[in-house]
């Protein structure tokens, strides 16, 4: 399949499930007792900090700046050394937790946001994106499904999967345009404890 009808799909299914999870949100119902909330934690897997900050009733804005690395092949590299590069990233998304709801209605733990969302994401990477070449920064945009779990002690874990897209990937050896990923965020949300 051409990488421009794949890259145009993708950004046509990243506006759609965006529509669909503020329309999801908007037709629940008006109990104020599963609102989403926001957010502060600390990374520990992709050292780093998480905060979402709450725009809707089941939506919430998400921002993490992390740090991230690479491990390349010895094929990849004119030295014929496997290298690993640190790579700072900044993550910005929108996430929709569509079953909130239903979970506080089975008397499920809701606790800091503690159900499954949809998610469209923004990650900005500063990367070496070439054996011989100095860091840049990396653009990538992309789709997800995401479980997100709090618990009142303080332990956090947010696992997530999807497709993103990498732009201007011909140019790039450590990056292949488009891509499924999987991203694991075990940490400690900071604040008052219940």
């Amino acid at each position: 399949m051409n990488i421009n009808i794949m890259k145009n799909h993708l950004i046509l299914f990243t506006f759609a499930t965006l529509l669909l999870s503020v329309n999801s949100g908007i037709a629940q119902t008006e109990s104020s007792s599963f609102v989403t909330n926001s957010l502060f934690k600390i990374n520990f897997y992709y050292p780093g900090v998480s905060y979402e900050q709450s725009i809707g009733k089941f939506s919430t804005l998400y921002l993490a700046p992390y740090l991230n690395g690479i491990i390349t092949n010895k094929e990849e590299n004119l030295d014929r050394k496997r290298n690993f590069y640190l790579t700072p990233c900044f993550n910005v998304g929108y996430r929709n937790y569509y079953n909130i709801k239903q979970r506080y209605e089975k008397g499920k733990n809701i606790t800091l946001n503690s159900a499954n969302y949809f998610s469209t994401t923004y990650i900005l990477r500063y990367t070496k994106t070439t054996p011989d070449s100095d860091y840049s920064f990396l653009h990538q945009i992309g789709i997800g499904y995401g479980i997100q779990r709090n618990w009142s002690s303080g332990f956090a874990l947010d696992i997530q999967g999807g497709m993103k897209y990498t732009f201007d990937a011909d140019n790039i050896n450590y990056y292949s345009p488009l891509k499924f990923y999987i991203h694991c965020a075990i940490g400690y949300w900071l604040g008052k404890k219940k």
